[in-house]
């Protein structure tokens, strides 16, 4: 359970590093098709990172360095997977459907209930459209991935992917720790 001392310091460290540790990990997927969606990814998984490491990065004499490391070296084994996987078959393939994993729905759970987030969530889901609530349960509670969302809502892929950008910076808005948890389940 993070302490509120811990919680402030992610906050501040999300507040003002988030868009430098994207643009570092865009320019570092250049010239993947896909680098803007996939430094956004690179971006929450160094921030679930930090979260996941606070007592080391609380104790770390720059943990600036410390979070531009983590996201360098996040990066380039995603575009390294992402390398190797398009040289072997062809084409990429999301890592998500790739191989089987651990339903990640069980940890953020955990966190939003252990760090006091519930408020947070309460109000985010208050904040919502029909259609992002509709996105956000089928994605977020259901565990659909975007296609499938966007079959049994009858949207777009890229209707559902708006959707749930808008979702991200309402949440963000909300609560810095909530936007990175939700990250880790509402994924393109």
């Amino acid at each position: 359970m993070l302490t509120t001392e811990e919680k402030a310091f992610l906050d501040a460290l999300y507040q003002r590093f988030a868009r430098i540790v994207f643009m570092y990990s865009y320019s570092l997927l250049q010239p993947l098709p896909d680098a803007y969606s996939t430094a956004e990814e690179c971006t929450q998984d160094t921030f679930e990172k930090a979260m996941t490491k606070i007592s080391i990065l609380l104790r770390h004499e720059s943990p600036e360095g410390w979070l531009m490391t983590t996201c360098r070296n996040i990066t380039l084994t995603r575009k390294r997977k992402k390398w190797n996987r398009t040289r072997i078959i062809g084409t990429t393939v999301p890592i998500d459907e790739s191989h089987p994993v651990a339903d990640p729905h069980d940890f953020v759970e955990e966190w939003i209930l252990k760090n006091d987030l519930v408020k947070a969530k309460e109000e985010l889901l208050g904040s919502l459209s029909k259609q992002e609530l509709a996105v956000f349960q089928a994605c977020y509670e259901e565990g659909q991935s975007v296609r499938s969302t966007a079959e049994s809502l009858q949207l777009s892929e890229s209707a559902v992917r708006g959707t749930i950008q808008r979702i991200r910076q309402k949440a963000k808005q909300i609560s810095p720790l909530l936007f990175m948890l939700l990250c880790c389940i509402l994924r393109f």
